[in-house]
This record gives C-alpha cells, sequence and structure tokens, in this order.
C-alpha cells in the first residue's frame, strides 16, 4: 500500500468517559436507596449498587469501537469485575434493585460482545415498571437484529461458500450498525461488525490454499479490515496482523521455491516483505501504544528476512 492509500492512516482517538449512559442506574440506585420501605445499603464502595455503577461508568469506554476496555486499578477488565461485585450483590442482597442490577450487567456483557446474555439482561429489567423499561426494551431488540446475522448459513458446504458467509455477515453487520447511528449502541454494533471482519479475513488467510487467488485474496480481506475500522481502537492490531501475513507469504514463498532455485519470484518475495516493513514502520511510530514496541521487535526480523533473500538469491 503506498502513500495516503495506506490502511495505517492515523491512531484510534482517546475520548474522556461519558458519565450520562449508565448515570441514570446510579441516580436510581441512590434515589431508591433513600426510600423508607427499603433497609439502607451498606457504606463500602462495592456494597452498593451506586457505588458499583459510578466505578463502572467512570472506568467504561464511552464508545466501546474507538476506546480501548477500561480496567480498574487491579488491571482487571473493568467489566469482568462488575459482573463479579453484581453477582456478590445479588448474594448478599437479593431481590434488592432488581431491574437496575439487570441493567448494569446488559452494559458489561455488551463489553465483552456477549450479545445474547446483554439481551437477556435488558428484558429482565424490562420487566418492571420503572424508567428504565422503555430504553431496555429498545436494547434488547437492537440486540436481536445483531443476533440474527450470525443465524445464516452459508449456501453450501464447500470453503468458498463459507468463505461467502462470513463476508455478507460482516457486510450485513455493518449495515447494521449504519442503521443504528442515532442510538447509543451504534458503537457496539461497529464492535460487533468489526469482529465479523476479524473472522472474515482469518478464514481467508488460513485457508489460502484451499481457494482460487488465495494470497491475493487473504491480503485484500486483510486490507479491507484495516482500511475500514481506521477509527478502531483494534486498527493497529489489524495492521499488524496485515504485516504478518506479508511475512509470511514471503516465507512460504522461499520454503517451496528456495532463493537459489530457478523458480524463485525474487520480485515477488521482496514485495511482500518491504509492504510489511512499510507496515511496521508506521505502527512503530504510534507513541503511547503497546504496538509500537511489537512493530519495532517485528522490523528486525523482516530486515534480516530481507537481508536472506537478496543474499541467497545471487
Amino acid at each position: 500500500m503506498a502513500g495516503s492509500a495506506s490502511p495505517v492512516a492515523r491512531l484510534p482517538t482517546i475520548h474522556l468517559p461519558d458519565l450520562r449512559a449508565v448515570f441514570l442506574v446510579a441516580l436510581l440506585a441512590f434515589g431508591l436507596a433513600g426510600c423508607g420501605g427499603r433497609d439502607p445499603e451498606p457504606p463500602t464502595p462495592h456494597g452498593t449498587l451506586l457505588g458499583i455503577a459510578s466505578e463502572f461508568q467512570l472506568l467504561a469506554p464511552r464508545d466501546m469501537y474507538r476506546d480501548a476496555p477500561g480496567t480498574e486499578l487491579t488491571g482487571q477488565s473493568i467489566s469482568r469485575a462488575t459482573l463479579v461485585r453484581l453477582a456478590n450483590y445479588e448474594t448478599l442482597y437479593a431481590g434488592r434493585f432488581e431491574p437496575e442490577v439487570a441493567v448494569l450487567k446488559g452494559r458489561a456483557f455488551e463489553l465483552m460482545l456477549d450479545l445474547e446474555s446483554a439481551r437477556l439482561a435488558y428484558l429482565e429489567a424490562a420487566k418492571y415498571e420503572t424508567e428504565l423499561r422503555e430504553d431496555c426494551t429498545q436494547r434488547a431488540a437492537r440486540l436481536s437484529e445483531l443476533l440474527e446475522v450470525g443465524q445464516l448459513r452459508p449456501s453450501g458446504e464447500s470453503t468458498e461458500d463459507q468463505a461467502a458467509l462470513l463476508r455478507r455477515q460482516a457486510v450485513s453487520l455493518r449495515q447494521k450498525a449504519d442503521e443504528m447511528s442515532p442510538t447509543p449502541q451504534r458503537a457496539l454494533a461497529l464492535a460487533v461488525a468489526e469482529q465479523a471482519q476479524v473472522l472474515h479475513a482469518e478464514y481467508m488467510a488460513s485457508h489460502r490454499w484451499m481457494l482460487a487467488s488465495g494470497d491475493d485474496r487473504a491480503v485484500e480481506a486483510v486490507e479491507l479490515l484495516v482500511e475500514v475500522n481506521r477509527a478502531s481502537w483494534r486498527s493497529l492490531e489489524h495492521a499488524l496482523r496485515l504485516a504478518r501475513l506479508h511475512r509470511d507469504i514471503a516465507e512460504e514463498e522461499m520454503r517451496l521455491q528456495p532463493p537459489h532455485t530457478a523458480g524463485f519470484d525474487q520480485t515477488r518475495v521482496l514485495s511482500h516483505i518491504d509492504e510489511g516493513l512499510d507496515l511496521l514502520s508506521r505502527i512503530s511510530q504510534a507513541d503511547g501504544r503497546p504496538e509500537r514496541l511489537i512493530a519495532s521487535r517485528e522490523m528486525d526480523t523482516m530486515l534480516a528476512l530481507r537481508e536472506l533473500v537478496i543474499a541467497r538469491s545471487r
């Protein structure tokens, strides 16, 4: 990829947490905690629903597609930590604030891309006559739409049929995400569509030998993954995958047609190596990202590989 067409165009934008999405839950928990008909909650931060909800909202990403998953001070995923705290809360205070607990579970499951568990949690919350009911019903319906795409089946049993199905699912989910643009779940839909595209790209890469023009189609699939998801917090992860695919193809060609043999295509091999080096060079300049160090180390390997190809093909 040359010039401005390179998929590694920019880093994902980091946003500050948006306190609006779950703040209603925290407010309801706070308000209900003061109602005369209920016993006061324990004072520890993770012993109150307000404390659990507030910490979740503070640390969870505002946009789960653009922002990396939040973690608490121990380094544990905030979604997993929240689910553990909610389970403990339910054990200690069974029947208390059930719709609010269910909503928080739904949000945590969404961050983990567990759509079915999130849908069931929202439906549970919607059983109660609260201010949360309408929103939970709508969220569950949108999740059902995303889940329906996963019910698509291949038209046949061949490798090409499976590849076509995965591609169709990725495209359909991206369309669903566009349809959800006015809703708070658009970021979730984009993340789900991105993961579907990852599955398609990985399938193409791992079945290159069984597909017509497999190498070119695999590179095209991963390039599309990188290009479409430039704004994702996973964008550099995808770019690293593309660089490694170029290296894999080059190394396979070297094994199948060694550089010292007449059938070796030096131009093709060096082209893949140089494409990979260009990507790794760009990634290695991404300040503050863990992929930077990985790319720097892998550049050394790619440069050594390039020297080896040239030396052995003389």
